[in-house]
C-alpha cells in the first residue's frame, strides 16, 4: 500500500466517521425557535385582546416581525450547520425548518398583500379554516420532530408520543370542537374562551419544543 492509498483510507475513515456522528446543536437550538416564537405569538394574540383599542396592524406587524427575526436566526444556524458533513442531518434540518418557519413567513406575507390589495376577496377568507389548518400543522411537524429524535437518539418511547400528541389534537379537535376555557372578561367586550386546541397547542407543541431543546442540550453535554 503507497503512502497516497493509505492517505485516501485514511479520508474514508474520517468521513465515515463524521457522517456517524449524533448532532445536537441545530436541533436544540432550533427547538428554543420554534418554542419562543409561537409562545411570543400566542401571548401577543392575548395582548390583542386585552388591549383591543390598539389597531390590529400593530400586532400584525409586530407577528411578522417575530417570524423575520426567527427566519434569519434559522438561515444563521443552518449555515453553521453545514460545516457537518452528515447529509441526513443536514437534511433534515432544511426540510423542518423551511416547513416550520419558511412558509408561515409567506403566508404572513401573502396575508399582507392580500389585506392592502385585494381587500374584498381576502375578506372572504376563512380565518377559522386557516387557523385550524395552522393549528394542525405544527402539532404534526411537532410529531414527526418526535420521530426524528427517536431514531437521532435511539429512543422508542419518542415514537410513541408522536402518536399519542397527534391523537390528543384529533380528540380536542372532534370531541370539544368549539368549546374552550373561560378567559378573563375584559370591560367592553364580550366573554370569550380560549380554544381548548389552542391551549394544547401551547402547552403541549410550544412548551413541548422548549421541553426538547433542554433535553437536546444535555444530551450534547454529556456526548
Amino acid at each position: 500500500m503507497d503512502r497516497n492509498e493509505a492517505i485516501e483510507k485514511i479520508d474514508l475513515i474520517r468521513d465515515t466517521i463524521e457522517d456517524a456522528k449524533v448532532r445536537y446543536s441545530g436541533m436544540y437550538q432550533m427547538c428554543f425557535l420554534l418554542g419562543g416564537m409561537y409562545l411570543v405569538q400566542f401571548m401577543a394574540a392575548v395582548g390583542q385582546f386585552l388591549l383591543h383599542k390598539l389597531p390590529s396592524a400593530v400586532f400584525f406587524t409586530f407577528h411578522v416581525m417575530v417570524e423575520i427575526i426567527v427566519l434569519f436566526c434559522y438561515l444563521y444556524i443552518y449555515k453553521k450547520e453545514k460545516q457537518c458533513s452528515n447529509r441526513y442531518y443536514l437534511s433534515m434540518l432544511g426540510i423542518w425548518g423551511f416547513v416550520s418557519i419558511v412558509i408561515p413567513v409567506m403566508i404572513s406575507a401573502v396575508d399582507f398583500i392580500g389585506s392592502i390589495f385585494f381587500a374584498k376577496t381576502h375578506g372572504m377568507f376563512q380565518m377559522s379554516a386557516a387557523q385550524m389548518c395552522l393549528a394542525f400543522s405544527r402539532v404534526l411537524l411537532f410529531s414527526i420532530f418526535l420521530i426524528i429524535c427517536s431514531y437521532v437518539l435511539n429512543h422508542y418511547f419518542f415514537r410513541i408520543l408522536s402518536v399519542v400528541v397527534l391523537f390528543g389534537f384529533f380528540f380536542l379537535y372532534i370531541c370539544f370542537f368549539g368549546e374552550g376555557v373561560p378567559f378573563p372578561f375584559v370591560q367592553g367586550q364580550e366573554q370569550m374562551e380560549i380554544g381548548y386546541v389552542t391551549v394544547y397547542n401551547v402547552l403541549v407543541v410550544d412548551i413541548g419544543y422548549l421541553a426538547m431543546g433542554v433535553y437536546l442540550k444535555h444530551k450534547e453535554g454529556k456526548a
